[in-house]
């Protein structure tokens, strides 16, 4: 597995760079801001306890993987320049600005669990887990954006909306299935 931890700062990739776990997990958590490149994994968990997410100028693909766990106590993506991921899978949680997220192929709103092992500094390993986390919420106002450009939207979790946020749900060439409920509590 691979875990980065900026854990009294930001977390930073170069638009250029890379971080791959293949067939294995990866763990990006920062106490700031975290900007990403290109991300590759099995399980991918993206946490921000203190910032936004958002990726790098000029990058075109963000994460790569079957699963996907966001959690950002600011905006995940932004209007102008979303999180673009290939994803299966996806949960996603913010305390702050919403989430926008455009998917190049289909995608299931789905609960999520992420665990890496951690190397001690001591060279002993530890796991970490990122606990399940089932749905696309939004606190403070913020809107959500989901959108697929291939393939089809399954929600078998809820979206919840809080405050002024607004909801768009968008399958370009594919179907959008409810199997949970879309909340926008005002």
């Amino acid at each position: 597995t691979v875990s980065l931890d900026a854990e009294s700062g930001a977390l930073t990739m170069a638009a250029a760079t890379k971080v791959e776990a293949t067939g294995s997990s990866l763990r990006l958590a920062a106490s700031g801001d975290i900007t990403l490149g290109a991300v590759v994994a099995t399980d991918v968990s993206v946490v921000s306890t203190g910032g936004k997410v958002v990726t790098a100028a000029a990058v075109s693909g963000n994460i790569h993987a079957p699963t996907l766990r966001l959690a950002a106590a600011g905006s995940i993506g932004t209007g102008a320049d979303p999180l673009t991921v290939t994803v299966s899978k996806v949960s996603a949680s913010s305390n702050g600005a919403g989430i926008y997220l455009v998917g190049s192929s289909g995608v299931t709103v789905d609960s999520i669990t992420v665990t890496v092992t951690e190397m001690r500094s001591d060279t002993t390993t530890v796991p970490v887990t990122d606990g399940a986390q089932s749905t696309i919420r939004t606190d403070a106002n913020g809107n959500i954006v989901l959108v697929a450009t291939t393939g089809n939207i399954v929600l078998t979790e809820a979206l919840n909306a809080n405050g002024s946020g607004n909801v768009r749900v968008e399958a370009l060439s594919g179907n959008v299935s409810l199997q949970a409920d879309i909340n926008h509590i005002g």
